[in-house]
């Protein structure tokens, strides 16, 4: 082996190197790999990104423009990940954003923005329900810019916000009611008085 001419042993390294890279592989980031394992288990539809037909965003004049064209080249899945901050979204909450992209064939520029709605409407909840009364709604309205989506949602947070202005207040306690909650509060304080008097027992014992 001492002896073997440099050319060989340049072309033993060079074989070498090959047959390594081979067994490695390319290199794929991260994200790549939790797409490829959410596709293996059967997702599709919340990877595609909103269709370039349906686009609105040309320029970038204004933030509601950046956020925009960021809605339309973005992923439910990955939407997801960033409003929610976490790598991976839960498979059941994913399973019915696909479940209604592949029934509804809403937009997913659409899905983004009803997604980031129900989110910040129920304190980061996902609710199934919620999520799929808009999107059957915005189905039936022929929704598909994102645009359209947001204005339609921005109008729907204000009217919820002034029905929950002029919602009536609630009626008076009935005589029924005063005289339960009467006898609730006295037995509470009979409670409370029994409790300290077996407290100073036990101190006396101690």
């Amino acid at each position: 082996m001492i002896n073997q001419p440099l050319d060989e042993l340049g072309f033993a390294k060079e074989k070498f190197e090959k047959q390594k890279a081979e067994f490695e592989g390319p290199e794929i980031p991260y994200e790549e790999l939790i797409k490829q394992k959410y596709q293996n288990m059967g997702f599709q539809y919340v990877f595609v990104i909103q269709p370039e037909n349906m686009r609105t965003v040309k320029e970038e004049k204004t933030d509601r423009d950046k956020f925009v064209k960021y809605i339309e080249k973005t992923s439910p899945f990955q939407f997801w990940s960033d409003v929610s901050k976490a790598v991976e979204p839960p498979v059941k909450e994913l399973q019915t954003i696909e479940d209604v992209m592949r029934n509804y064939l809403v937009p997913p520029g659409v899905i983004n923005c009803i997604i980031h709605y129900v989110l910040q409407t129920t304190d980061m909840k996902f609710t199934k329900g919620f999520f799929e009364t808009i999107v059957s709604h915005f189905a039936r309205l022929n929704i598909k810019t994102v645009p359209e989506a947001m204005d339609r949602l921005r109008a729907e947070k204000e009217a919820n916000r002034k029905r929950a202005d002029h919602r009536p207040p609630q009626p008076p306690l009935t005589k029924g009611q005063e005289t339960l909650i009467e006898r609730l509060m006295k037995r509470v304080e009979h409670l409370e008085a029994r409790v300290e008097e077996l407290e100073k027992q036990l101190k006396k014992e101690n």
